[in-house]
């Protein structure tokens, strides 16, 4: 994704050195967030770096929703809270083609990186669509009529922290909400209290959770773990060449995808991979949650060499945390453990 508007007027060198700052801000130093989008070169550094290499993550996770959720959430009214540089508003303007009476919020604090949105939304977003670009210290007014209300956070929590995020929860009072934070332990610390607060209020865990009434396995019994996504995508060469030199991997990207409605969407039967483990010569080996009236459990799930063809190990190689596994039993091994024939 190029145009002349993310063309970098920073040397190289420059851009370096605020992408770095960015990214520490952004993961180990989170003190740092306060000064986050209030330097028109911070703004222009994000927009460059961040801007190409967050979009795919909205469609890598809405490729995952059950369609009939997709369909709903496509006629919904969307706020994205934490906008930056309208990353997420483009990435579904694009994903859902949407019609020109499509109500689209970008909300932000720096009045600089409102600014950078709007211009990236001219280059890239749709002319026929009017945003609505606002600060986040009012709330947004929009006309709900029959729209349902669709609430994206787009690392923005990350930065909120999950009281605050709870805290806007409940003032606006979204019928669905996406959030697409990064995939760290201390986020994942966050997420916990804020799916628990969410249970407790009625709302479903459409993704990744199988069954999002019940308490987390991995919160519960491994807290040293967490759960997240891996995305793996390509970028363009100069992005390459500056993920390389700052030794930031934006090709394989973990991150913490959640997904919340009123309504169900999904059998809660189903089982999703939380982590794929390198193959050996012998197996393919899974660990994945899966729901059941009486709880969500993490369960060992192998496949052995033996009992697959080319095809479907093309299939196993590609399958990532927060796909849904189907799988035909080939024995029990242990109570939480099971050798699968193959996919089905």
């Amino acid at each position: 994704m190029r145009a002349s508007l993310l063309e970098p007027t920073l040397s190289e060198a420059r851009l370096l050195s605020l992408v770095s700052q960015l990214s520490t801000g952004f993961t180990t130093n989170r003190t740092d967030l306060k000064a986050y989008g209030l330097s028109p070169e911070q703004v222009s550094a994000y927009a460059y770096f961040y801007f190409p290499t967050n979009i795919p993550a909205l469609g890598y996770l809405l490729d995952r929703l059950p369609m009939a959720l997709r369909l709903e959430l496509q006629s919904s009214i969307f706020i994205d809270w934490g906008t930056g540089p309208g990353t997420y508003l483009v990435a579904w303007a694009r994903y859902f083609s949407l019609e020109k009476t499509a109500q689209l919020f970008g909300i932000d604090r720096s009045s600089l990186m409102l600014k950078q949105a709007q211009k990236i939304w001219t280059d890239f977003g749709s002319r026929e669509i009017a945003v609505h670009w606002e600060d986040p210290r009012k709330l947004p007014s929009f006309k709900r009529e029959e729209k349902k209300l669709t609430l994206c956070f787009g690392n923005s929590m990350n930065e909120m922290g999950c009281q605050k995020t709870l805290h806007l929860i409940k003032s606006l009072a979204p019928d669905f909400m996406i959030f697409l934070e990064p995939g760290t332990k201390a986020v994942f610390q966050e997420m916990l209290v804020i799916r628990q607060e969410l249970a407790r209020l009625g709302w479903k865990n459409i993704f990744p959770c199988p069954q999002g009434r019940h308490p987390c396995p991995i919160g519960e019994t491994t807290p040293d773990d967490w759960c997240h996504q891996i995305m793996l995508t390509t970028h363009d060469p100069s992005i390459e060449r500056l993920s390389q030199r700052l030794h930031l991997d934006r090709r394989t990207r973990p991150l913490l995808a959640h997904v919340y409605s009123r309504d169900r969407y999904e059998d809660s039967m189903l089982v999703r991979v939380v982590r794929s483990f390198p193959p050996t010569k012998a197996s393919y080996r899974f660990l994945a949650c899966r729901g059941g009236d009486a709880g969500l459990e993490n369960i060992e799930i192998d496949i052995l060499i033996r009992d697959t063809d080319a095809e479907m190990r093309k299939k196993l190689d590609k399958l990532r945390s927060g796909d849904i596994l189907k799988f035909e039993m080939k024995q029990q091994l242990t109570a939480q453990k099971f050798r699968a024939k193959g996919l089905v």
